[in-house]
């Protein structure tokens, strides 16, 4: 079963009606007409009873919506949480501490987690010689690995 397949499948068990669920679907009635054929073939029994006055899905017609509509759901959510990674709009917080006492602050970041269910964060702390003498310069994103070298320390965690 193809997903415009599936996608014409839910609508019209939604609507429960050829003509509203060609129109939401920009489809002619006919293609409507022709996909729940194809697929009530392939399953090997009937999704709808339909006459001239009404439409309603079958048990079968019922068991398959309540299966493919959470499956069909999250394959959209797949795409748009793709969608934004290939924009770099992947929600991310950066919390970035230059201090002496970045221990003592490291408790209030780890309870302040992102609520979003796409949502990261991540904190980086850092200290630097130049922190030290006051001067401080942008760094790039924060590595994926712990590193450590003679003039400082940098390590990432990510909640």
């Amino acid at each position: 079963m193809e997903l415009r397949d599936i996608e014409i499948f839910l609508t019209l068990a939604e609507e429960l009606h050829f003509g509203r669920t060609a129109e939401r679907l920009h489809v002619s009635p006919a293609r409507i007409t022709q996909a729940i054929k194809k697929q009530e073939r392939q399953i090997g029994t009937q999704l709808f009873v339909r006459n001239n006055r009404s439409v309603l899905l079958t048990p079968a017609g019922v068991r398959l919506r309540d299966d493919l509509r959470p499956i069909y759901h999250a394959l959209g959510e797949s795409v748009e949480r793709a969608k934004r990674e290939a924009q770099n709009k992947d929600e991310a917080l950066r919390l970035g501490m230059l201090s002496t006492h970045t221990a003592e602050l490291r408790p209030s970041s780890t309870r302040s987690r992102p609520t979003a269910p796409t949502a990261r964060s991540s904190s980086v702390t850092s200290v630097w010689p130049a922190s030290r003498s006051g001067t401080v310069s942008r760094a790039g994103p924060p590595a994926a690995k712990k590193r450590s070298s003679k003039s400082g320390v940098t390590s990432e965690t990510s909640m």
